[in-house]
């Protein structure tokens, strides 16, 4: 049985324009150990979707089945999952300004999560944070542990958060742009302390992130989302040498490369994400593919194995699937297609 299991998830925010569903059906597993990797831009429902597993968003309703050590976390009572949250599962925050409490000192607030969840006393917890402090690389820990956050730059106040996060050993971690805001010395540290628990102590992460480098580095399975949707699911070597999903060709042309010519501009991804109060009839790329048919505008693309690609490499696309409808980019090597 897998860690987390994750079926059919839906989560529906309401607007004056109307129904917005930031995240459709998604559905996706976790084992123990798994280092999965959630990528694309903003408004996609990444973080929407982390959340809606903590069961963080009480202004959304949140449907499907969200099952993590067997319990379906959506149908448990309010108090069972505030003692899962933080001590087996935990997640940090994309934006660590807001996520910490102004007016408490830091050790407070990270004592609080050992205390609450462990039982230990103030001396264990103190001591317990402190050392918390250190492996995220913040120097003099006991001292700053009597600091407020105001007192920490943006990096530092990241990496209390990832040590709020780690604070009790938790089975599973919800690491929402966790890098951002972290020098690339700092960085590298906190990416080698992931790796370290993931290998050890068999940590869980999802890491929900911008940075295709981290992703290819860290991660064992990549999810690309478009418009609240899965378009594109692989293994991490496969999904980078072979992508199916002309929006992952252009996430990936998007990037800078070493080994290219410096005079040549980037490539961007022209448009603008679809408006999902008034979703597209068909697939939600197709107003921005290079590629697109009728077909794509007239009817939704189902997330199957994409043609003569590694079992269990899954695209929402038809021009790469082989269907009657489409398939008509499957043979075609992902770099001379995304610059065709």
């Amino acid at each position: 049985m897998a860690l987390l299991e994750v079926e059919g998830l839906r989560t529906t925010f309401r607007t004056w324009d109307g129904a917005l569903r930031a995240v459709d059906d998604v559905s996706f597993t976790v084992e123990e150990g798994e280092t999965l990797g959630i990528v694309g831009e903003s408004g996609s429902g990444k973080s929407v979707m982390a959340l809606s597993i903590m069961r963080l968003v009480p202004s959304a309703r949140v449907e499907g089945k969200v099952r993590f050590e067997g319990r379906d976390l959506l149908q448990l009572p309010e108090e069972e999952v505030r003692r899962v949250r933080g001590s087996r599962i935990a997640m940090v925050f994309q934006d660590p300004m807001s996520s910490l409490n102004p007016v408490l000192r830091v050790g407070r607030q990270l004592t609080e999560v050992i205390r609450l969840h462990s039982g230990a006393d103030a001396a264990t917890a103190t001591a317990r944070a402190a050392e918390l402090l250190s492996t995220v690389g913040i120097p003099e820990a006991n001292r700053r542990l009597r600091d407020y956050p105001h007192q920490f730059s943006g990096g530092q106040r990241q990496r209390i958060m990832i040590a709020m996060a780690l604070a009790c050993d938790p089975a599973l971690v919800l690491a929402d742009e966790i890098t951002t805001a972290l020098d690339v010395t700092i960085r590298a540290q906190v990416l080698a302390l992931l790796r370290r628990l993931a290998a050890e102590r068999r940590t869980a992460f999802v890491m929900i992130t911008h940075d295709l480098g981290i992703v290819a580095g860290m991660t064992n399975r990549v999810i690309v989302m478009y418009g609240g949707q899965m378009v594109e699911v692989a293994q991490t070597v496969d999904l980078f040498a072979n992508p199916r999903m002309p929006y992952t060709w252009g996430l990936l042309d998007s990037l800078p490369r070493m080994d290219s010519d410096r005079t040549e501009p980037l490539v961007p991804i022209e448009g603008v994400p679809p408006d999902l109060v008034h979703p597209p009839k068909g697939c939600r790329f197709a107003d921005r593919c290079r590629f697109a048919r009728e077909v794509c505008n007239e009817r939704i693309p189902a997330l199957q194995q994409a043609a003569g690609a590694e079992a269990g490499h899954l695209v929402r696309c038809w021009a790469t699937q082989d269907t009657p409808a489409g398939g008509w980019l499957a043979d075609v090597p992902r770099t001379a297609a995304a610059r065709a």
